[in-house]
């Protein structure tokens, strides 16, 4: 082998897609940035690699369509690009359509096509049932949607990964072992507003909603995360409980992760929270369901809560 080092021309191509995929992901997790100005300078690099050289589209589309943000100020060009006959869309991991955008319904027959084999949703329930009531390709394999309205939707029971926010009175009877019996999770994230916690009521009706969750055959791993920060004392409380009823089941399947994204300044207000902490879980993708602490080890000495 020659000691004097090749041009890139001289290069395999697939040598040459490795060190720009390398290149590309090094730079964007130094900068350590999700706002959108960094996305975006991250992705206009590598659209224009691709225009310089068509050779390095196929490779080089799956970084730039990694993930797919759709919000109401971009949506109109995500239509556009999407009736495009080179299907910019289809090599899309996955996708995260912020909340609030409206005329959905009107977007929807345009983008169904697009992403209807992403593998991984973000974004609010409605908008997938958008898309999965005209779609039977739509099957994501990690799914994370707010209280969904019907947790029995295909969607979610055919999903490896799922994340929901539980409100009590979301599920408001027993879910049946049969319906149970459909879902093929194997790992599940709880978001558990701390609002539900003040009262006994809303504590027990949580518990009983995890007991019944924990009957899913497929499951490996159940995540329990409070939503917000605040209500430190309300979290503690709950966590204890959580923990009391892994000791009980006996179950080393049950986690617990109150961590939270930060962006170094303060939010205005809950949608931007809800939008930056979305943005971020769509960035995070499957390491979502590897956070957290186990909550029982079986070699662990019982305790049982005090009275």
């Amino acid at each position: 082998m020659s000691r004097a080092m090749s041009t890139p021309a001289d290069l395999p191509i697939e040598l040459i897609l490795l060190a720009a995929e390398y290149a590309v992901w090094n730079e964007f997790h130094r900068q350590a940035q999700t706002s959108d100005k960094a996305i975006r300078i991250w992705r206009q690099w590598v659209a224009s690699l691709c225009t310089v050289c068509r050779a390095f589209e196929p490779a080089m589309s799956r970084i730039l369509y990694t993930l797919v943000h759709i919000y109401p100020g971009n949506i109109d060009a995500v239509q556009r690009a999407a009736d495009m006959d080179r299907r910019p869309f289809r090599r899309a991991r996955a996708v995260y359509f912020e909340p609030w955008i409206t005329d959905l319904q009107f977007h929807a027959p345009n983008l169904r096509d697009a992403f209807q084999r992403v593998r991984a949703y973000t974004g609010p329930f409605d908008y997938l049932h958008h898309i999965e009531t005209h779609s039977i390709d739509f099957r994501p394999l990690s799914v994370s949607v707010p209280a969904p309205y019907d947790l029995l939707n295909p969607v979610l029971v055919r999903a490896e990964r799922l994340r929901f926010t539980y409100a009590v009175g979301c599920i408001p009877r027993p879910i049946a072992d049969d319906d149970l019996s459909r879902f093929r999770t194997k790992f599940l994230i709880v978001d558990i507003s701390t609002h539900n916690l003040f009262t006994d009521t809303g504590l027990d009706e949580l518990l009983d909603m995890l007991s019944q969750l924990l009957r899913i055959p497929t499951l490996e791993r159940i995540i329990i995360h409070p939503t917000l920060p605040s209500h430190a004392d309300v979290m503690s409380r709950f966590r204890f409980w959580v923990r009391w009823l892994a000791r009980t089941l006996r179950s080393t399947i049950i986690w617990w992760d109150d961590s939270f994204p930060s962006r170094g300044e303060p939010y205005t207000g809950i949608m931007e929270m809800r939008i930056h902490h979305g943005l971020f879980e769509a960035i995070k993708g499957d390491d979502l369901w590897l956070q957290g602490c186990q909550m029982y080890f079986p070699d662990a000495e019982d305790s049982e809560p005090e009275a």
